[in-house]
């Protein structure tokens, strides 16, 4: 007898739960990965009965009886977990060279785990011979009562370290740094016979140097997590002229015709202030046109008013090696600090250069991921016609300049600035480049709109050529996250970018 075929399976699952819950399924080809009520569809429903679709018309379109809203948020969960398993995966070239150095990380670092803990279960030989469970031969070097306990233990230990690696449990560098030495203590007593486990327990010390430089307290990732966590419970600024915390058209009076209209098209208008969000973002990055280019995932979290701040954090990776990216704008001073499987410092940018650069970024963050903030910030506008303004930007002793770009449909298109200098390759030296990031990729998000991709160019000077060496995604972002905040909203975007 024929087994039933996936569609068919889940056809009769999604079928036995609609009729539970009262709930009319006209066809289904592609379940949304978000189920909401349709009410374009709700017209197709007058029939009292719908004909069963066939397996064949499986997975399309769901049409739902929109009557009773509890019964249909029961049935979301089950429909959005179809939806996500069926769903084809799309993804860019940086999010697939990231999942596959991802997966490499993965598999060297159970590869690890499985050698420790067939290391650690090696000890047990020890273990039995100075204790006289058995005869163990291959051990000619004499084991006491007492050695053969430290064994004992240093097998336990070693087990436990290489579990815990496998799973990267927390803290697990830890226990592997106290076994490795443990278990190379018993070696050196049994040494012409043991002497070929040192090459495991340097393996394993090496594991836990990484581990510890990768996820200890002195790592930038620990730092950054700090960081956010005093950047956020600071309590929110109020309005500096007294105004109120939901953004109106009053508000907009004093901007440029264009850039008034970009924050209505933004949704700003009705909606809470904006003094903080947190985004997380993918994308790929290189250093120079002809470099590799690295994939990477990344957070970022700005604050604004008294005690402002930007704070971005990237996971990194190139040739299969992790890199660790830690910007800190903070106060007046900024800097950028790189470093290469989390111990080899790459760069460490500091000084006036970079903080003029990185308020221009800054700046660019205000424009494109919070422009309801711009009606708090200290911003001179310029008029250049109906689709480019001139903006000059103060924050503390440094004052930069860009010119925004607007489309046909008041969307911000590009940021252009002559500010922003390009670092050299170990941040120590500055070079004037024309700056610009071109946006695309528009989606309403809840109740705002925000451009979802963006590239990062750099211009001239010449004989240089521009080239984008950064590709930017926002995968989620969330506005006014405070703990202490009740104004908190948070946008999941859909996997799929469209225009």
């Amino acid at each position: 007898m024929r087994s039933p075929s996936l569609h068919e399976s889940l056809w009769a699952k999604t079928e036995q739960v609609a009729h539970a819950l009262d709930i009319r399924v006209e066809r289904v080809r592609r379940l949304p990965d978000r189920v909401s009520p349709l009410p374009e569809s709700t017209a197709r429903l007058a029939s009292p009965r719908v004909p069963r679709a066939t397996p064949d018309e499986a997975l399309d379109t769901l049409s739902y009886d929109a009557l009773d809203q509890r019964r249909l948020g029961a049935l979301q969960p089950f429909l959005a977990s179809i939806g996500r398993s069926l769903r084809p995966c799309h993804r860019t070239p940086g999010e697939e060279l990231m999942s596959v150095s991802r997966r490499g990380r993965d598999t060297v670092r159970r590869l690890v785990g499985v050698l420790v803990v067939a290391h650690g279960l090696l000890h047990l030989l020890g273990a039995a011979k100075g204790l006289g469970w058995a005869t163990v031969t291959a051990l000619t070097q004499p084991i006491g009562a007492v050695t053969g306990a430290v064994w004992l233990a240093a097998a336990l230990l070693v087990v436990t370290a290489g579990v815990l690696l496998t799973i990267s449990a927390p803290r697990w560098w830890i226990v592997c740094a106290v076994a490795a030495v443990i278990s190379q203590a018993v070696i050196v007593t049994s040494w012409s016979d043991a002497k070929a486990g040192t090459v495991i327990n340097v393996l394993l010390l090496g594991a836990a140097v990484y581990g510890w430089a990768a996820q200890g307290s002195r790592s930038l990732g620990s730092e950054y997590r700090r960081r956010v966590s005093a950047a956020l419970s600071t309590p929110p600024p109020t309005t500096p002229d007294g105004s109120g915390q939901v953004v109106s058209e009053h508000d907009l009076a004093a901007l440029p015709s264009p850039v008034a209209a970009y924050l209505r098209r933004t949704g700003a208008v009705g909606q809470p202030r904006v003094t903080s969000f947190r985004a997380r973002i993918h994308g790929r990055i290189r250093a120079t046109a002809t470099s590799v280019w690295m994939p990477f995932t990344g957070e970022q979290v700005n604050t604004y008013g008294p005690g402002s701040c930007r704070l971005f954090w990237m996971d990194a990776s190139l040739h299969g090696v992790p890199v660790d990216v830690l910007h800190v704008f903070l106060g007046a001073a900024a800097t950028m600090r790189v470093r290469a499987a989390s111990l080899i410092p790459m760069v460490d940018a500091a000084g006036p250069q970079m903080d003029k650069a990185e308020t221009v970024t800054l700046f660019n963050d205000l424009c494109v991921l919070a422009p309801a903030a711009l009606l708090d910030a200290d911003v001179t506008w310029t008029g250049l016609g109906p689709d480019r303004v001139h903006a000059t930007f103060t924050r503390g002793q440094q004052t930069v300049d860009a010119d925004l770009i607007f489309d046909e449909h008041q969307d911000l298109v590009d940021f252009v600035s002559d500010d922003r200098m390009a670092g050299s390759s170990d941040g120590k030296s500055f070079t004037a480049r024309r700056w610009s990031t071109p946006l695309t990729a528009y989606r309403d998000v809840g109740q705002r709109r925000l451009a979802t991709h963006g590239d990062a160019r750099w211009g001239g000077p010449a004989p240089d050529q521009p080239f984008t060496y950064l590709e930017l995604t926002v995968d989620d972002i969330e506005y006014n996250p405070r703990q202490d905040s009740n104004t908190s909203q948070r946008l999941q975007l859909p996997a799929e970018n469209q225009p």
